[in-house]
């Protein structure tokens, strides 16, 4: 950008282990320059000392490029706009191999290979592919989002990965970030003396659990600012979930003499002469923009709400209801029965028949025997009265009397174990659970998440979503396992990428174990409904079914006990 470039090629191979190629179109560098490039403290971009106070280049030569050339192949090209051929040079390790003239584009084209080849021990502490491809579409995307009105194109591994024309900011971010962003944005403007503030920040509705597309640019330069991400994050004051946050694309244009870059050396974090009330700026523009397209609250004085309420229609008969007393047990359990979905196997319905079993008296059933079905037996000491049944609390809580008190069992953590237990019997017989829908669904990603996905891809068909690639970013889902909800099987598979989005790129039983955490814990924010009762009690006997009943794969309880000694205390 510096050199003047309106098109710029980034062509990557193997992640940038084997080729990291940049071309552009830009002024081109002459012969000399070309060698005093790889010097250490060279540049070509200040002319005199006031510009180190000024600064509003890009940088990297200098130190970037000697570091590269002493531990990769790196081979230059560059021409001049006015000079009929051009120069080539070759390093090795730091050593110049070549330096010569040669025939090339205008511009400048720089390309890096094998890396690290003489520092094997440095080449082992590179992550996956996967991940190493995300930190460079990372860097992609805040360069090309910095200059919307250049030309960038990506390459992986000889596959079109990015192909950006020029256009505006919003035409950039939907380029990068797929058409569904367009609906996403929120323009927001605002001028004062120490800064002039332009971007989008996304509506809250269309908020994430991660902090995914989130970019700061001061002078066109990106930048992290924990300080300043607050700002935005309190302008969604009201209007966001918890642990949900927002994307937003902000630029700040500010003096150059008003900000220091040099603090770190990525040059990503900055300092400003005033950052309070940059601050305050960028907060009560934020919320301004908001407002604005009617997506903050606002209040109407004008009008009585309680005037609002919709009447009923005439034939309408108000009715009370009463809270039943006593309901009959046939009746009860018929309509459970009626509502309850089908169970993997046959279980009791009754918690007491454990404890027959076990004083050696055979239940009333025309099943016991021989071939009675499996039992599993409950590891809590659950009251005898077959009249206590355990009974929903709050939605999500269940209460179940025990022998030694009461027993409160969360409903999402319970699932959430289940679940974890069943997606790890399906890992070890290898047999994937999903079932065949008629009519797969369609989703589409970006590119870095693409590439995630497609590394992902085998261990969460083992798990109960089978996923097809339909190409250039479109996928399918053929099947999903019963423990599923169809209608949320996109946001999961979503919900999964960006839980591994910050994967440090382990592999096999780490990573089919953090998936299996995954998908238990958002399948199970999904499934708390009304339960029947024998929907309740077949939960209290899956969960102590299991393995590890009184926690979550996260370490999380799943079910405290109050003691009858407790309870009489509370009551004194």
């Amino acid at each position: 950008m510096d050199a003047g470039a309106d098109r710029i090629v980034l062509t990557i191979q193997d992640a940038g282990r084997t080729l990291v190629q940049v071309n552009d179109n830009g002024s081109g560098m002459s012969a000399n320059d070309a060698r005093m490039c790889f010097e250490r403290h060279a540049t070509s971009k200040i002319t005199n000392a006031d510009d180190l106070f000024a600064l509003r280049t890009k940088g990297f030569r200098g130190e970037a490029m000697a570091s590269i050339a002493a531990i990769a192949h790196v081979e230059l090209r560059t021409c001049l706009h006015d000079d009929p051929i051009g120069t080539r040079i070759y390093i090795e390790g730091s050593r110049v191999v070549a330096h010569e003239p040669c025939q090339t584009a205008k511009g400048t084209s720089i390309a890096v290979k094998n890396l690290f080849f003489n520092v094997p021990a440095r080449r082992n502490f590179l992550k996956s592919d996967v991940v190493e491809f995300r930190n460079i579409m990372d860097e992609f995307h805040r360069v090309a989002l910095a200059h919307p009105g250049l030309s960038f194109s990506l390459y992986h591994n000889a596959e079109e990965v990015y192909v950006l024309k020029p256009g505006n900011l919003r035409q950039r971010i939907v380029g990068l970030f797929g058409p569904a962003f367009n609906e996403k944005l929120v323009p927001v403007q605002e001028n004062t003396s120490l800064v002039r503030l332009s971007g989008f920040v996304g509506k809250p509705e269309f908020a994430r659990k991660s902090r995914g597309e989130q970019f700061f640019f001061a002078n066109d330069r990106y930048i992290r600012s924990t300080y300043l991400s607050h700002a935005v994050q309190s302008a969604y004051e009201d209007l966001l979930p918890e642990k949900s946050h927002a994307a937003y694309f902000l630029f700040m244009e500010v003096d150059p003499t008003w900000i220091d870059i040099n603090i770190h050396p990525t040059k990503t974090e900055v300092k400003f002469g005033d950052e309070k009330a940059l601050y305050a700026i960028l907060r009560s523009s934020v919320r301004q923009a908001l407002g604005q397209y009617n997506i903050a609250p606002s209040l109407d004085f004008d009008q009585e709400t309680i005037f609002n309420m919709p009447s009923a229609p005439r034939t309408d008969v108000l009715q009370t209801h009463r809270p039943e007393i006593q309901r009959s047990t046939s009746v009860a359990t018929h309509t459970a029965t009626a509502s309850a979905p089908m169970r993997q196997h046959a279980e009791p319905a009754d918690w007491q028949a454990l404890y027959d079993v076990l004083r050696g008296h055979a239940p009333d059933s025309p099943e016991a025997g021989p071939e009675a079905p499996r039992v599993v037996q409950s590891r809590m000491d659950l009251a005898e009265d077959t009249d206590r049944r355990p009974v929903q609390v709050h939605g999500h809580l269940i209460m179940a009397s025990i022998r030694s008190g009461i027993m409160l069992i969360d409903m999402r953590r319970a699932l959430e174990r289940v679940t974890y237990e069943r997606l790890i019997s399906s890992l070890a017989l290898n047999e994937p659970p999903a079932q065949q829908q008629l009519f797969p669904v369609q989703f589409e990603l970006r590119p870095s998440e693409a590439a995630l996905l497609n590394s992902l891809t085998d261990d969460i068909r083992l798990l109960g979503i089978d996923i097809s690639s339909l190409g250039q970013g479109s996928y399918a889902v053929n099947g999903i396992a019963a423990h599923i909800p169809e209608a949320d099987v996109v946001q999961l598979v979503a919900e999964i990428l960006a839980d591994h989005s910050e994967t440090n790129g382990n592999t096999g039983n780490q990573t089919r174990e953090k998936l299996a955490r995954t998908m238990a814990l958002r399948a199970a924010q999904r499934s708390v409904r009304p339960m029947a009762t024998i929907e309740l009690q077949g939960l209290i006997d899956e969960l102590f079914g299991c393995d590890m009943p009184y926690s979550t794969p996260g370490g999380r309880p799943t079910l405290i006990t109050i003691g009858l000694d407790e309870l009489g205390r509370r009551f004194q």
